[in-house]
């Protein structure tokens, strides 16, 4: 770079040192040429703004699409998206105003339009630009699992195991923007240590009999009374729980005039859960344009995404047994396949507006410690005159029930029950059983104003 070609205008040094983004840092380190950065003034390898605009110019034209502030209503509405400066520095991670403006300023002498034609400045600046959906690889993936698992062959599909191993391969390193990684831990001596869960009762009898055993009938149901949910099929047991009382009550939709059960059952040993909420953040524009491998990693963010968005949608009724298909098949790759398996996953609660957090222990990690066999409950109403109770805990010896998870098998006229050898993760918290009388409910919603318009006759 010669002396002259440094006061170009669109030709202005910048240095490696002034760019973020690792890939593109070693392309500047691999073929710049050392030279004062105008922007910094340090002496280091650089390239031209041109050449930072060459590069660029093909990843924002195909993955970037743009939009115009519209008139509607009486008042211009700004599009969703970032400004053609604010992409740049995303791009490049350049942190100095001054490099992105040189390097946009050169974009817009290698970006070829033709205004004679009639078409528009691509980079003007009232322009606003967000991802391209059509780039993105959004839905594929997961549109492919759906068909597959649907329509063709829903049990030992070696292809669609083989594309969830690829999309969990290194989940662990996942890290996203504010910082969190997408891998939580739960149990002893971690920021989650309980999880409520709530059952709804028809009457004051169903009341009484969730309190007589509260750790069987609050905890996850046997394998015969399981049904369909976002992540189990029917017959697998999982639990299911919030981290709070109020997104419980929100979970189970309880009806005014209701009364629910809930209680908080301690973690007892160390989990490891996939935390969908860090995952939504995890957005493909933290991954680089200039990493040869980009359609591959950002198809992966794009396939995580939908899956934090599985999981928090409502499917409408009627249609639970192909609407969880998808997300019931990576929960049980999640739990069985993967190394090093999960033992759940966390995300956030629709019916609190993303303010709860919900959980799914995987049916491995599931298991409830029962009342120990020397101990014996009992019920009592102390005041025969108000709906209150209290239970009493004795060490009588208990009539040990057939568990009712534990199918019975007949063998030459043998009975046998089989084993449960699951390590325990859950124990009840005693002291946080309470009844909950349902009085009202507060709805939060958005009203969207639909004019009407009358034209003149003519």
């Amino acid at each position: 770079m010669t002396d002259d070609d440094r006061h170009e205008p669109d030709d202005q040094p910048i240095c490696l040192e002034c760019i973020g983004d690792l890939f593109l840092r070693d392309e500047v380190s691999n073929t710049g040429r050392s030279d004062q950065c105008v922007v910094c003034g340090t002496t280091a390898l650089c390239w031209g703004a041109r050449q930072y605009a060459e590069c660029i110019q093909p990843f924002f034209q195909n993955r970037f699409i743009s939009a115009r502030p519209e008139y509607t209503m009486g008042e211009w509405l700004s599009p969703e998206g970032h400004s053609a400066l604010e992409v740049i520095q995303q791009m490049t991670g350049c942190g100095d105003d001054r490099a992105a403006e040189l390097i946009l300023k050169s974009l817009r002498e290698v970006w070829f339009w033709w205004p004679q034609d009639g078409e528009d400045d691509p980079l003007d600046d009232e322009l606003c630009f967000s991802p391209n959906p059509r780039a993105s690889a959004s839905s594929v993936l997961w549109t492919e699992i759906e068909e597959e698992l649907r329509t063709r062959s829903r049990y030992f599909n070696p292809q669609i195991e083989e594309r969830l191993r690829e999309m969990f391969a290194g989940v662990d390193e996942l890290v996203a923007q504010n910082g969190d990684k997408v891998i939580r831990r739960a149990g002893p001596g971690t920021d989650l240590t309980r999880l409520w869960r709530m059952r709804i009762a028809r009457g004051w009898r169903e009341v009484c009999d969730m309190l007589r055993n509260p750790a069987q009938k609050l905890g996850p149901p046997p394998s015969h009374l399981a049904s369909a949910g976002r992540m189990n099929p029917v017959g697998i047991s999982v639990f299911y729980g919030a981290a709070d009382v109020e997104t419980c009550l929100g979970e189970v939709r309880a009806p005014v005039g209701a009364h629910g059960v809930a209680a908080a059952f301690e973690i007892t040993r160390e989990l490891k859960l996939l935390d969908i909420a860090a995952l939504a953040r995890v957005e493909a524009r933290n991954i680089s344009h200039f990493d040869p491998e980009y359609q591959r990693k950002h198809e992966r963010v794009a396939f995580l995404q939908r899956l934090s968005s599985a999981l928090q949608v409502p499917v409408l009724p009627g249609e639970e047994t192909s609407g969880y298909l998808p997300s019931q098949m990576v929960a049980e790759f999640l739990g069985s396949r993967n190394l090093p398996r999960f033992d759940g996953v966390i995300y956030p609660s629709i019916q609190s507006g993303g303010q709860g957090s919900n959980a799914v222990l995987f049916h491995h990690a599931s298991v409830v410690e029962q009342l120990s066999p020397d101990k014996r409950l009992e019920l009592r109403r102390p005041d025969w005159y108000q709906e209150t109770f209290e239970i009493i805990e004795s060490s009588q010896p208990a009539i040990v029930e057939q568990p009712a998870e534990h199918p019975i098998m007949f063998d030459d006229d043998v009975l046998r029950v089989r084993p449960d050898d699951r390590i325990p993760a859950l124990c009840l918290c005693a002291e946080s059983i309470v009844i909950v009388d349902v009085t009202a409910i507060q709805y939060q919603f958005i009203k969207q104003r639909v004019p009407w318009i009358r034209h003149a006759t003519v």
